[in-house]
């Protein structure tokens, strides 16, 4: 699962383009047995424990109010000590489209896309 916190009110929606980036936390919803290993590592001393999410979206307006959007949300799952880590990535790419109610700068938006990880050892 994949949680990224951003801001869900834009002020200025005259332009064309749309461009967002959110950086926010991350609750990883891990295999049982990929998050028993990482909540073991993360007990050693001098290991800590790093859950970020990040979102990039770049959006195209149909009309005023309503926009078709491509996005990437990523998370990243970090073990790690001062020589060597465990890190997991989850990807989000997909494709959607943003409607504006009216004047308030609150939206509806609406997503669909293929997800995927990869699991990185370090040295």
């Amino acid at each position: 699962m994949l949680v990224v916190v951003r801001g869900a009110y834009a002020q200025n929606r005259t332009g064309r383009v749309l461009l967002q980036v959110g950086v926010g936390l991350y609750a990883p919803s891990n295999p049982s047995e990929l998050e028993y290993l990482m909540s073991a590592i993360e007990q050693c001393p001098g290991v800590h424990r790093t859950e970020l999410g990040l979102s990039l979206a770049l959006g195209a307006a149909i009309t005023k109010q309503n926009y078709i959007l491509v996005r990437m949300d990523a998370g990243a799952d970090r073990v790690s000590d001062s020589s060597a880590y465990i890190q997991v990535n989850y990807y989000l790419a997909s494709l959607g489209t943003r409607y504006y109610l009216k004047r308030t700068g609150l939206y509806i938006e609406g997503d669909a896309g293929m997800a995927f990880d990869r699991a990185r050892p370090g040295p």
